[in-house]
């Protein structure tokens, strides 16, 4: 193991780097979604005249000679060409985006405390970056904490599903209190179905359903914004958490708002109203599907330089002309998805293309009619499948990359249950309530007017960092460190713990068979050598091996300190520990403790270790160390187990049909066996296995085996008599000779 480690780090430290590809040729502009994504009034930032921009969310201040200075900004000029994929902005006037706001309240107790749970999973290594010193500060540094959930109240107004609360809860724990308003039935029927104890005010302003929606921001549509009825609900509603910050004083107060990219004097009026500037983010960044958004958040960016997920500094470029937030991030291999049966197009699947921001449906079976910078730009194959859908959806949906396949080829549109894992939720989220399941055209419209979970669950994170922030006690200076080593290692992992999963697959080379002679020699730029390519790898491993490379210089003094406190952990659970073995079952019992061992195992140290370390479920981990591990029945998967898709395990024999052909099996070898020159060999190490207490016997036969007599060993110790089998059915295994012979012919 250390030598494949050592050969695996060597390949990753010395690989050369790749070169970035060119960029592949644009797409047909008709299969663009230009209603949604693209801006007829946007200019274009860039070239050398660039204006420089400012941090967001932070005001200009004087320059020496008195006037208004602008923080520098880097662009976005290294990242602008690198992939192809569809974007959209919002959905167009078919797509009522309803404005979503998530308010935060919690107690100001300065407490050191640092919650392990999370779903996300970085990759990257934690320390990325340390060597660089930051620049002094220019205020007093608050010092950041990620608060337990019991501090925190949670307050969404038109979240949909719920989505603020749902991440919140898994971030941190459940809330001390959750209050949502939302008129969506059947929104709110969802939420209901998976959070406990939310508390549903009904509609913000007493109105109806129709005045909650967002399309007035889009920049397309009637461009009346913030003067038109429904842009009526985004003042109030900033006027209502003004009020509310103040009625919820000395508590401190964050929010978090997210809209679609609207136009800039839309934009202003916003800002203008929350006090603060946007930040543009994109799921594109997650390598799958684009979900474009403007978001308004109290975090002073400042503050919170660090994703709180990866403990990586934040990545800032320059797009159009908005502060763009890149949230780095792995790529999900293929086939971590579970689309139950249908599968992405090549294009999708290799990353070479992005899919299509997620849309509401049309109202009803009569359809919706194409957008109208799409008229007359829609090629005839995706034309037809549109009519044949009944014009469900945007026509963009409908190009036979965006699409999934079955395994006759047969193309569909992206399923509710593939949009879910796209946009980062459990499956199957938005289809049962405790009323019933809900219909297909319901779950798009709430999956179209969602968040991006993976997206919010980054901002969250660093909202409640931020939020909980506190200023430092002037304290003196503590002669020993605070935390163990255990801790200060589990800490690297970052707050999710460690990234159990798969290796990511190979990429696929199908899609390059379609190419013609002139795509082919383009596509090949972006090809590499599989010797100038780092070996893919588990992301434990992958992240581990950034560690020693790291810490390489003081490993072995932590490996010392690591050890001295595991003893120390295990004579701290000493008498624990001898208590919960002498409880467990014979069976349990025997695995644990055997003569050959010094002492037991030290189960509930052990999963001590894994608890610090975050590792997930551990639970059922610790149901299988507890109970014993199932040898029959269903195969309980472990963590970041790789999907099987070969369906060896979808039609498994009842145990039933297993004890007929055991039985059988049993009687034949029973009638033929014989004594040869393996026989003794094998009974003495039988009779070892038996002293170890792996095994019990010798055993009376069972019933259906009558006409065998058991027979005692009575010249060894141990196994001289005949004891009852144990309860329940009983199985039996021959025991056979494994011979191996040497260079020269030898038994070994």
């Amino acid at each position: 193991m250390n030598d494949v480690a050592t050969w695996q780090e060597v390949i990753i430290t010395h690989a050369v780097p790749p070169r970035r590809p060119p960029a592949l040729p644009p797409a047909d502009p008709g299969n663009a979604a230009a209603e949604d994504y693209d801006d007829p009034g946007a200019s274009t930032w860039g070239g050398g005249n660039r204006r420089k921009r400012r941090r967001p969310g932070k005001p200009k201040g004087k320059g020496r000679d008195g006037k208004d200075q602008d923080q520098p900004k880097k662009t976005d000029a290294a990242h602008q060409q690198d992939q192809t994929w569809w974007s959209t902005r919002g959905g167009g006037k078919q797509q009522q985006h309803q404005q979503q706001q998530t308010w935060w309240g919690h107690g100001g107790a300065d407490q050191r405390h640092q919650h392990p749970d999370g779903n996300d999973r970085p990759w990257k290594r934690p320390g990325a970056g340390k060597g660089v010193p930051d620049q002094p500060p220019k205020k007093l540094r608050l010092s950041a904490r990620v608060p337990s959930g019991a501090e925190v109240i949670v307050m969404p107004a038109f979240d949909g599903v719920g989505a603020a609360p749902w991440l919140a809860w898994d971030l941190i724990g459940e809330p001390r209190a959750i209050f949502a308003w939302e008129v969506d039935r059947a929104a709110i029927q969802v939420a209901d179905y998976h959070i406990p104890g939310i508390r549903h005010r009904g509609d913000i302003t007493e109105d109806t359903p129709e005045d909650i929606a967002a399309e007035d921001f889009s920049r397309v549509g009637d461009r009346d914004g913030h003067a038109g009825n429904r842009g009526y609900l985004f003042n109030f509603t900033a006027e209502f958490l003004d009020g509310l910050r103040r009625r919820l004083a000395p508590r401190r107060f964050g929010f978090l708002v997210e809209n679609v990219e609207m136009t800039p004097a839309d934009a202003a009026e916003a800002s203008k109203q929350l006090g603060c500037q946007p930040i543009f983010a994109d799921a594109a960044d997650f390598g799958w599907i684009g979900r474009p958004r403007l978001w308004w958040t109290s975090i002073d960016w400042d503050e919170v330089t660090h994703d709180p997920s990866t403990a990586e500094r934040w990545t800032w470029v320059l797009h159009r002309r908005w502060d763009r937030l890149r949230l780095d991030s792995p790529r999900a291999a293929p086939d971590s998805f579970d689309l139950d049966g249908l599968k992405f197009s090549d294009a999708v699947a290799s990353g070479r293309i992005r899919l299509p921001c997620s849309t509401t449906p049309a109202a009803d079976e009569r359809g919706r009619p194409p957008p109208r910078s799409m008229r007359g730009k829609v090629t005839t194959d995706v034309q037809q499948r549109w009519l044949q859908d009944s014009r469900q959806f945007a026509p963009w949906h409908y190009q036979r990359e965006a699409m999934l396949a079955d395994d006759q080829g047969k193309l569909v549109v992206l399923t509710p249950v593939a949009k879910e894992q796209l946009h980062h939720m459990p499956k199957n989220f938005t289809a049962r309530t405790a009323q019933g399941d809900l219909e297909p055209r319901t779950r798009h419209r709430l999956l179209g007017n969602g968040w991006h979970w993976g997206v919010a669950r980054r901002l969250l994170l660093a909202l409640l960092v931020h939020t909980a922030a506190s200023l430092p006690q002037a304290t003196a200076i503590p002669v020993a460190p605070q935390t163990s080593t255990i801790q200060w290692v589990a800490a690297l992992w970052g707050p999710g713990g460690p990234p159990m999963g798969p290796a990511p697959a190979k990429p696929s080379m199908a899609h390059l068979q379609d190419l013609d002679e002139e795509a082919h020699w383009q596509a090949s730029w972006a090809l590499q050598h599989p010797l100038a390519t780092p070996p893919p790898m588990e992301p434990a491993w992958e992240l581990l091996l950034g560690l020693r490379r790291t810490w390489k210089h003081d490993l072995v003094r932590i490996r010392r300190e690591v050890i001295a406190e595991v003893h120390l952990l295990i004579d701290d659970l000493d008498e624990e520990s001898r208590s919960w073995l002498a409880a467990r079952p014979s069976w349990v019992r025997a695995t644990y403790s055997t003569p050959d061992k010094p002492a037991p195992t030290q189960v509930l140290a052990f999963l001590e270790l894994l608890r610090r370390l975050g590792y997930p479920d551990l639970t059922a981990l610790t149901e299988d160390m507890t109970d014993g591990f199932q040898m029959l029945g269903e195969i309980r998967p472990g963590p970041g187990w790789r999907r099987r898709e070969d369906g060896k395990y979808q039609n498994p024999v009842p145990i039933a049909n297993l004890i007929a052909t055991n039985a059988d099996y049993v009687r034949k070898k029973v009638n033929t066996a014989r004594v040869d020159e393996h026989s003794e060999k094998l009974l003495l190490e039988l009779i070892a296995e038996k002293r170890l207490g792996r095994v019990i016997g010798p055993t009376r036969p069972p019933e259906w085996l009558r006409g065998v007599q058991a027979t005692a060993v009575a010249d060894h110790q141990d196994v001289d008599t005949v004891n009852e089998p144990p309860p329940g059915d009983t199985f039996f295994a021959a025991s056979f000779p494994v011979c191996q012979t040497d260079e020269n012919g030898e038994l070994k």
